[in-house]
């Protein structure tokens, strides 16, 4: 008779703990310290309500076995190798997964009202640079917030699950201090209210052990989330490498989610600006030196390399015309509204293609172009270009830079319909950023200047600009739908005048 495996002797001693059924979830890695110079790691794991921690041992003589041999939910709390070459490691590994009596409530992404970024100890005690970044969140009826994970290292909740949202974000933090300090992220999710629940956060995804940022596009109900609408965002860490044996040097691996690139600027070691937070809210540490005091070989010019990722150039944009080619300037929401803050003046600019090229260069910032007889005036108005006015002179043109309107096709017929999502019944307010339009047709122009649209929803004054994939709608008088599809994009670039636009021939 073949001897017990080690996953059959935890399942035993699992049944003689209790005669009801038992349930294994895999634990959240909210820190990990590794020696510098040794192969030796250490991995802070938590588990969610009353589950408690179960964990086994691999030793040196199993070279080739990992904590996922033990089973799908176990994951490393230490790790060590020196197995050849110290005599008295006996294990490779420490292996841990959670285990529980009650299956884990239903949980679901909390609803934030913005971020706020403060400066000061009163708000930010724990920060070594009073730098940190707050959220309000709130839960469904029947939901309760749930107590924070701490997770060092990171400034996203991205690998514990598309659930989780960070309610603060603490900058170099002392509670994240191994030989340095690092950023810390309290993590929240929902959690059901039933009798006998709790509010400590529950594992609802499994976490990468490799220190690779996972994002994740979708909640456990199956409906997008909303994907980052500013220009600029802060990238994610997902590695770190410190050098501290007689220098003070680290590199930080960053990330930034689909659709965005990083874009980074140093900041000297004589600059009046001593951090990467002082840049900008987005901004985040690629690398740090702190030789700038003239301790190292070669001259350090910067004490500080910051990234923040700026949102990269999207295949469906383009160019659409505002009025006559030759014959229309810009306005925005009316002929007579041509503030100077609306644009860039760019002089010696002879060909439309070169002020488009500006104008490319600094999307998503520019929402179109006026030229004219060597002038070229870059758009900035964050609803875009709405009307254009016919002027006295000839040789002025107006394109908007962006979404192509004409891409917008009615859903289920456009007019009677409400937008939504995979479902007549899905409508969140996460899908969707509103702004004031007096007609359809401002509307879809506010559309082609979001950083972000899939489609439309307009109603007496109201424009919703939805973040995700609209896939269905629903009957609603006064109410009009349409969907961003690019695939339809197969005409030339279309006119629009005030009121209706006119595809040309």
């Amino acid at each position: 008779m073949a001897a017990p495996t080690k996953e059959a002797i935890l399942v035993a001693l699992l049944l003689l703990r209790t005669s009801g059924e038992t349930f294994l979830v895999a634990p959240v890695k909210t820190s990990e310290t590794c020696m510098r110079g040794y192969a030796i790691c250490s991995y802070a794991l938590t588990c969610p309500g009353d589950y408690s921690l179960e964990c086994q041992e691999i030793g040196c003589d199993a070279s080739e076995q990992v904590c996922a041999d033990l089973g799908v939910n176990f994951r490393p709390s230490e790790w060590n190798g020196h197995c050849n070459d110290w005599p008295d490691v006996s294990r490779r590994y420490e292996c841990c997964q959670c285990i529980g009596f009650e299956p884990l409530p239903a949980t679901h992404r909390p609803a934030s009202s913005g971020q706020t970024c403060h400066r000061t100890s009163g708000e930010c005690p724990t920060s070594l640079e009073t730098s940190c970044c707050k959220e309000e969140l709130s839960c469904q009826d029947g939901f309760e917030l749930s107590a924070p994970i701490s997770v060092c290292g990171a400034t996203a909740c991205d690998q514990l699950g598309s659930s989780y949202i960070s309610s603060e974000v603490i900058f170099f933090s002392q509670q994240c201090v191994d030989v340095y300090a690092r950023d810390q992220t309290l993590c929240n999710t929902c959690v059901e209210v039933s009798a006998g629940s709790t509010s400590q956060a529950p594992a609802t995804t499994v976490p990468s052990t490799t220190g690779t940022t996972v994002v994740q596009t979708t909640s456990q109900q199956g409906s997008t989330t909303r994907a980052p609408s500013s220009d600029f965002t802060s990238p994610t860490r997902s590695g770190e490498f410190c050098i501290t044996d007689g220098y003070s040097i680290c590199e930080y691996v960053l990330e930034c989610p689909g659709g965005y690139n990083l874009q980074c600027q140093g900041v000297p070691c004589d600059a009046e600006a001593k951090t990467c937070s002082e840049l900008g809210s987005s901004f985040t540490a690629k690398r740090w030196n702190g030789h700038c005091e003239g301790d190292w070989p070669d001259e350090v010019a910067h004490r500080f390399e910051c990234c923040r990722c700026a949102r990269s150039l999207p295949s469906d944009v383009g160019w659409e015309y505002v009025g006559s080619p030759g014959n229309g300037a810009c306005r925005g929401r009316n002929s007579d509204d041509n503030a100077p803050s609306y644009y860039t003046v760019h002089e010696g600019i002879t060909t439309l293609e070169a002020c488009q090229g500006i104008c490319i260069e600094q999307f998503p910032s520019c929402k179109g172009i006026e030229f004219s007889h060597g002038r070229c005036e870059t758009w900035t108005r964050p609803e875009g270009i709405f009307v254009w006015k016919e002027l006295n002179i000839s040789g002025f043109t107006c394109m908007r830079f962006g979404w192509l309107t004409r891409n917008l096709v009615p859903v289920d017929g456009g007019e009677g319909r409400a937008c939504r999502g995979d479902g007549p019944g899905d409508n969140s307010d996460d899908y969707y950023v509103v702004v004031a339009s007096e007609s359809l047709q401002e509307c879809q122009a506010a559309c082609s200047a979001a950083p972000l649209c899939h489609g439309i929803e307009f109603s007496r004054g109201r424009c919703e600009i939805w973040q995700r994939p609209i896939a269905a709608s629903l009957e609603l008088a006064n109410f009009t739908c349409k969907a961003y599809y690019p695939e339809v994009a197969l005409l030339p670039p279309p006119l629009f005048t005030e009121k209706e636009p006119i595809i040309l021939p």
